[in-house]
């Protein structure tokens, strides 16, 4: 998956956020180079196949230009106003590695990795989502969290329904 992929489905790229005040949020000018730096990366990895490929004399087809590559224009904002863009929930990603201190030592694990069931969390409200091994072994990564999510959000609508009833 892509960032321009993930543009064209209706995400909003945004560079590093820098600062915050209030529900306003401030961002750099990093998009594009996140993007440059994606398309290398990927790049990178299918001539890392290739080699494989060529080296074990293994009989495949060369890679085809992904077209969720193609250059394409972007206008990322620089400041977004959550209230005004529609905005009600924030999902703080935070990379591979995650820093699960602010959940306190009752919610972690001795290796500071969040207890939990599943994707739930013991308290009542908190789910998890992109860590390995969550639900399905691609759990971690881009492949595996949609399927995740879609768990994560039946459980938040189950559990949002009891709170109504």
């Amino acid at each position: 998956m892509s960032l321009q992929s993930l543009s064209k489905a209706g995400a909003t790229l945004t560079g590093r956020l820098v600062a915050v005040q209030g529900a306003t949020l401030t961002f750099d000018d990093s998009t594009a180079a996140n993007i440059a730096y994606g398309d290398r990366f990927a790049a990178n990895t299918r001539s890392l196949i290739d080699a494989h490929i060529q080296a074990s004399g293994l009989d495949a087809p060369p890679a085809e230009p992904d077209p969720a590559e193609q250059p394409f224009e972007i206008d990322p904002p620089r400041l977004l106003r959550l209230s005004s863009a529609g905005i009600a929930s924030v999902i703080w990603c935070t990379g591979y590695k995650g820093a699960f201190r602010w959940l306190g030592e009752d919610m972690t694990d001795s290796e500071g990795a969040p207890l939990r069931h599943g994707p739930a969390s013991p308290a009542p409200g908190i789910w998890f989502i992109g860590l390995r091994w969550l639900i399905h072994r691609t759990s971690g990564n881009f492949i595996g969290f949609p399927r995740d999510a879609e768990v994560i959000a039946n459980d938040v609508r189950s559990f949002l329904a009891a709170k109504v009833s």
